[in-house]
């Protein structure tokens, strides 16, 4: 077999088809490559933008995996991802001032964070 070629499972459209281990294999690498990547974002000054791409860039990558896997497939590889890009946004937009917050404040500022961004005119 080639690389990128396996007999236990396939992309399709996007969409994971294959064998429990193969798909958990797949999101832990999506998943780690987005880990990684978050910290690339720190050179970006401008918190609105370094927010923005997170929420419409590293956000999204997994969000369509989230759509489209099972749950329990990949329940903690999100949790991961989302645990690394809610610290990312805490660290930049305090510049590191959130370690000295309360744990019920903490809570707040991951609650607030984590909600969903609408786009466009809302009627």
């Amino acid at each position: 077999m080639g690389p990128g070629v396996s007999t236990d499972g396939i992309r399709v459209a996007g969409v994971l088809v294959g064998i429990d281990a193969w798909v958990k294999t797949f999101v832990a690498k999506k998943a780690w490559s987005v880990i990684t990547e978050v910290a690339k974002l720190d050179v970006v000054s401008d918190g609105l933008l370094h927010n923005q791409l997170f929420n419409f860039c590293q956000n999204a990558r997994m969000a369509f995996l989230g759509r489209n896997t099972p749950t329990p497939l990949l329940s903690e590889f999100m949790a991961q991802v989302d645990d690394t890009i809610v610290e990312a946004v805490c660290r930049h937009g305090t510049r590191g001032g959130h370690v000295n917050w309360s744990p019920h404040l903490r809570k707040f500022a991951n609650m607030k964070i984590q909600v969903p961004t609408f786009v466009g005119v809302l009627g």
